[in-house]
């Protein structure tokens, strides 16, 4: 499984590249294509059977569909479309590791290119499952370690790569740019992060089958917390079925699985968004 976002894919710095309406985006697309199909082949060179790929970012159709990879499937999403496991769609036990390429920072983080925590225009500042601060590497993670499946690589900025290593300290990681601002960054080439992403999924899959990861996830009883960035947002998310405020900006929500959980998760992320503003992941 390929688990991907934009915000974190080589060259990516503004929301002008990763709004579907951004000056930029069809040339950001392609950044987005190159290192999902250099991830491709690494798990391809690795020798692996299937190929499972899932678009997450905004609407979830942002990947070239007609570039992509000739070994892979992909999972795409499209105007509205709900899907209960976004960011693990497809996955099952079946799988031998998951891959997460173009993760970005949370919110809360010090520092990381186009930081947010989940979806904007959300205005979480901060997520908290069973008290710990999350961002999407670390719920996304915990997701496929629900599924008994463990994570192999992560590609981001540097910001990224450092919280994920804290609770995946054998994963491989690869910095395709390092973060001088939240909308700017010193970024290495196409060439070289193609090579660094399809050596680092390589390998991954290579240690998966060796059995050198694996799965993290959270154990329950389980906590969410949303800290919102108001509190008028905050009184929105109460009125969500099982939502229980604790604070004037936060609200907590319980589950003893961690799937109910996510899919708690999303719902929160759907209530904050709109009209039909676009939210990014």
């Amino acid at each position: 499984m390929i688990s991907t976002d934009m915000e974190g894919i080589s060259g990516i710095v503004g929301f002008e590249q990763v709004m579907a309406n951004g000056s930029h985006f069809q040339e950001a697309r392609d950044y987005f294509t190159h290192d999902v199909n250099a991830a491709v082949q690494g798990c391809v060179d690795a020798g692996a059977d299937e190929v499972l790929v899932t678009d997450n970012h905004a609407f979830q159709i942002n990947l070239r569909y007609a570039e992509l990879h000739p070994a892979a499937q992909l999972i795409v999403g499209g105007g509205i479309a709900h899907r209960r496991a976004l960011v693990m769609e497809g996955l099952d036990e079946s799988f031998d590791v998951a891959l997460l390429v173009g993760y970005h920072a949370a919110a809360h983080y010090e520092g990381g290119i186009i930081s947010h925590s989940y979806f904007l225009p959300a205005q979480f500042f901060e997520l908290r499952i069973n008290g710990v601060p999350v961002g999407e590497t670390e719920i996304g993670a915990a997701l496929a370690g629900a599924h008994g499946v463990p994570c192999g690589m992560i590609s981001g900025d540097d910001v990224t790569i450092a919280e994920a290593v804290r609770f995946l300290p054998k994963i491989e990681t690869v910095v395709v740019k390092w973060a001088l601002d939240r909308y700017a960054a010193r970024c290495l080439s196409l060439e070289k992060t193609g090579e660094l992403i399809h050596d680092a999924a390589q390998r991954a899959c290579e240690r998966a089958r060796a059995g050198e990861f694996e799965p993290w996830t959270f154990e329950p009883p389980l906590t969410l917390e949303i800290v919102c960035s108001n509190y008028g947002l905050a009184n929105k998310l109460a009125s969500v079925p099982g939502a229980e405020p604790t604070n004037r900006r936060v609200v907590a929500f319980q589950s003893d699985s961690y799937l109910k959980l996510y899919e708690a998760l999303l719902t929160f992320c759907y209530v904050t968004v709109t009209g039909f503003e676009p939210a990014v992941g």
